[in-house]
């Protein structure tokens, strides 16, 4: 609900080595009280936690479970990105051309070409 800013929700991931997969930690999105004084609920804007009064604020979803949602003012908004991005490192993701073999190795969980018949 903020479509006013340069601000695009996210997701946020984080590695588990013993499952071997990216586990989702959070969702953010903003709130402009510009752009909706209250939000798709009915809920008016919480003015008490936009202790800067810029008139935005960050929703913060834990996890996948959309129940567990913190609503943050700026400030602390960015204490809590940094507290999860601050040291994070950009992957290198191998992209590759989807053609018949390449498909046939990520089904099969192969390496290499595929073989014939």
């Amino acid at each position: 609900m903020a479509p006013d800013g340069d601000f695009w929700p996210y997701l946020v991931y984080q590695y588990d080595g013993q499952q071997d997969c990216y586990v989702q930690i959070a969702s953010v999105d903003a709130w402009s009280k510009a752009y909706r004084e209250e939000d798709y609920e009915g809920n008016p804007y919480p003015d008490e936690t936009d202790a800067d009064g810029d008139g935005m604020v960050y929703c913060i979803t834990r996890g996948e479970d959309e129940t567990q949602e913190t609503i943050l003012d700026g400030p602390e908004y960015q204490k809590w990105r940094a507290s999860w991005l601050e040291n994070a490192r950009e992957i290198q993701i191998p992209y590759r051309n989807l053609i018949p073999d390449y498909i046939y190795e990520l089904t099969l969980g192969r390496t290499g070409r595929a073989e014939n018949g």
